[in-house]
């Protein structure tokens, strides 16, 4: 069961500063519309929250709309500096990446060259790229002999 509100609450120094009542149960949706209502917001330069806030929306106006700088992990930080996780080959950020010719090879060393670019969209209309990338179809093959 999710609880029906999510408390939000504001600190500075031990003090707090503010607090608001969301019918959001995500801390990921509640952060901006929380910024909005701190009076205080602007004698701050920096906003810290846990990896539950971590999100490129959030990033994204915290810097460009507040004038902040965020201290939030994103959301897989804690997950990816486990051992199981860097330890796995699957994963890409285990890869070796090539910036001069943006390719990536993996732990079997097959090469994923740059394809295109994907847009998606999250249900608050928030628009995302993300680069494409696919396995050179040559050196598949001298794998697969």
């Amino acid at each position: 069961m999710k609880p029906g509100y999510n408390l939000q609450v504001a600190s500075s120094n031990q003090f707090v500063i503010a607090y608001d009542i969301f019918s959001n149960p995500t801390d990921t949706r509640t952060l901006i519309p929380f910024l909005e209502s701190i009076q205080t917001l602007d004698l701050f330069k920096y906003i810290g929250a846990d990896a539950g806030y971590g999100s490129e929306e959030n990033y994204q106006t915290v810097v460009d709309t507040f004038d902040k700088v965020p201290l939030i992990p994103y959301g897989m930080y804690h997950k990816e500096k486990s051992k199981k996780y860097a330890s796995n080959p699957k994963h890409r950020h285990n890869w070796d990446y090539h910036g001069s010719e943006d390719h990536y090879t993996d732990l079997d060393g097959v090469r994923f060259s740059f394809s295109h670019y994907s847009t998606w969209n999250d249900k608050n209309s928030f628009e995302r790229q993300f680069k494409v990338y696919k396995a050179d179809v040559e050196q598949q093959n001298e794998k697969l002999d």
